[in-house]
């Protein structure tokens, strides 16, 4: 359809994390967790804070999707994620869901093509089962 909106959501997971004397530990502990966010849940996930602290970390995820309600549950199925992954504790989280898109968000024309005309062409074809 048409003028859909595109939905982002985003995160912020403030972590407390067990037993970590050093910052070598401390890796060993996020470079799996961050990667099994990006494995099993298909999110963003990358480590925005804390860098330098041993035994807290900050946690930055990112998802998007095509319905605002699909992203809000994938997001807490993300944090869950998180809740229980071995070692951590979530001390705070911060969710937001962004939306951007739809028939009032502007679109740039490039190479002098009118988008909107392609992007309808492509969803009658779409509709039609034809490939393109």
């Amino acid at each position: 359809m048409s003028g859909e909106a595109v939905f982002v959501g985003v995160g912020k997971i403030w972590l407390a994390i067990a037993g970590c004397g050093s910052l070598k530990e401390k890796r060993s502990v996020m470079r799996p967790l961050l990667a099994r966010l990006r494995e099993t849940y298909g999110a963003s996930a990358a480590e925005v804070g804390l860098a330098d602290a041993r035994d807290r970390g900050l946690v930055g995820v990112a998802v998007i999707g095509a319905g605002g309600r699909h992203v809000d549950s994938w997001l807490a199925r993300v944090v869950e994620g998180v809740r229980r992954w071995r070692g951590v504790e979530v001390v705070g989280v911060a969710t937001e869901k962004l939306a951007a898109g739809g028939d009032a968000m502007p679109v740039e024309a490039l190479g002098g093509a009118d988008v909107k005309a392609v992007e309808e062409e492509w969803l009658r074809a779409d509709d039609a089962g034809e490939e393109g």
